[in-house]
Order: C-alpha cells, then sequence, then structure tokens
C-alpha cells in the first residue's frame, strides 16, 4: 500500500493510503503542484513523502510510517519566502490543507468518468490471463500470479472511484487466490464466478455504497462459490490418484 503523508509547519500531518500506484500518483502529483503554488505564511513549510507500506489495512500502513518501517519513494520540502508575509492575512494556515486535499479529491472524482474504461481494460486482462492458465494449468503460477496483481488493481481504483460492490467482490477474490499455490479446474470455476460479477456490476453501474440488491449478489457469490470448493474437497477426497478436479 503507498501512502502520501503532507506535514504542515504549523498545522501538523495528514495522510492518505491508496491500494492502486496510479491513483497515488495522481494525489502525488496534484497536491504537490498546489502546494507548490499555494500562498503559504510567512515561515511556514509543507513536507510531502510518499512511503511503500508492506501492511494493507490503512491504520497499519500510517504506523509503518510513522515508524519508520515503511520505504520512502520520493519527498518534497516547500517553503514560503520572505515575499509571502502579507499575503498571511488572506491565507489561513488550515485553509491551505483543506484547500489542497478538497482539490486533490475533485481531481480524482472528475477522473470517475474514465474509471470504467479502466476497469474494463482490467477485466479483459484478467479474463484473458484466466483463459490462458485454464488452457495450461500444470504451468498457471506465471497466470495465477498476474490475476493476483490485476484483482489487486481492481479492488484499489473500485474503491477509489465509488464502486464499493467492485472493491468487496474484489477483496473476496483477492483473498482466495492468496490461498493457492496452484490452480486447479475448480478454482478457475470459483475465480470465474468473481470476475462475472464484477463484470456484472460495471455492466450495471452499481457505484455508491452496496444496496439489497448488492448483498444478495454477494451472499449468491459466497454460495456458489462454496459449492464448487465442496466439489473440489470431495473429488479430492473420494481419488487418491489421479489429475486436478
Amino acid at each position: 500500500m503507498l501512502v502520501v503523508m503532507m506535514v504542515n509547519s504549523k498545522s501538523g500531518s495528514t495522510f492518505k493510503e491508496f491500494s492502486d500506484d496510479k491513483d497515488a500518483e495522481l494525489y502525488w502529483k496534484t497536491v504537490n503542484e498546489q502546494v507548490s503554488s499555494a500562498h503559504l505564511s510567512f515561515g511556514e513549510s509543507v513536507t510531502l513523502g510518499m512511503y511503500r507500506s508492506p501492511s494493507e489495512r490503512p491504520a497499519d500502513a500510517r504506523m509503518d510510517v510513522t515508524e519508520g518501517k515503511a520505504k520512502k519513494i520520493k519527498g518534497v520540502i516547500i517553503r514560503a519566502g520572505k515575499e509571502l508575509k502579507d499575503k498571511v492575512s488572506r491565507t489561513g494556515v488550515n485553509v491551505i490543507d483543506e484547500a489542497l486535499l478538497i482539490k486533490a479529491e475533485q481531481v480524482i472524482q472528475d477522473k470517475a468518468g474514465d474509471y470504467l474504461g479502466w476497469a474494463a481494460k482490467d477485466v479483459i486482462e484478467f479474463q484473458s490471463a484466466l483463459d490462458a492458465a485454464l488452457a495450461d494449468l500444470p504451468n498457471s503460477v506465471d497466470k495465477l500470479k498476474q490475476m493476483a496483481a490485476i484483482c489487486y488493481r481492481i479492488k484499489g481504483q473500485g474503491g477509489t472511484f465509488g464502486y464499493q460492490m467492485v472493491t468487496l467482490i474484489a477483496d473476496k477474490l483477492g483473498d482466495f487466490l492468496a490461498t493457492l499455490d496452484h490452480l486447479t479446474v475448480k478454482d478457475t470455476e470459483v475465480i470465474q464466478v468473481h470476475i462475472n460479477s464484477v463484470k456484472f456490476v460495471l455492466s450495471k453501474g452499481m457505484s455508491g455504497a452496496v444496496s439489497s440488491s448488492g448483498e444478495s449478489l454477494l451472499v449468491r457469490l459466497e454460495e456458489v462459490s462454496n459449492k464448487i470448493l465442496q466439489k473440489k474437497l470431495k473429488a479430492a477426497g473420494g481419488s487418491s490418484a489421479g489429475g486436478d478436479n
């Protein structure tokens, strides 16, 4: 997980966490540009830092940054010049931070219209990797890793652009992929029902909070996945030899 930390010498620190590298870079660029052109008060400085944390939970990622456990990717310090002293009266310290963050969030919102196109490309790439894996299961480890990486991207962008259902489904899929060190036919069936669910959510434009129909979809997804896995376990228990099922 990437963490962007902004430290204002007068008003303290703020953090923003990202699962997707592209979203983090967009946020970094926007905040950096706005801070550079902001009317900082005399003696005020803003330090920006981007860090990569091994943790997946935002709270843990922030802790990694503050405890020095996260790897610093880049940083910049922006200071106000003496000529800005006369601008203090019309640029409150707290207003600077809030305005910058609001503007950065607005940039992300403006990009929301592009999200469905990005998501569609990710889904197509994921489906292609899944099809290739199914066609050659004994040599599918690389495709499994590729799917895990794409799933992580789908999960992160879904949350950033307000598609909570996409994030929840991708989260479940990511957890399942993490349990696998190789693929069986039944595994690919579980994966397929998850990616089909993502396709459905995107096609219906199911953004925002999870609705009752969304909850029903998640329940159904869980039921179907469990049935497939039960068949996998039953087949494995009833056969002492043979290929994957």
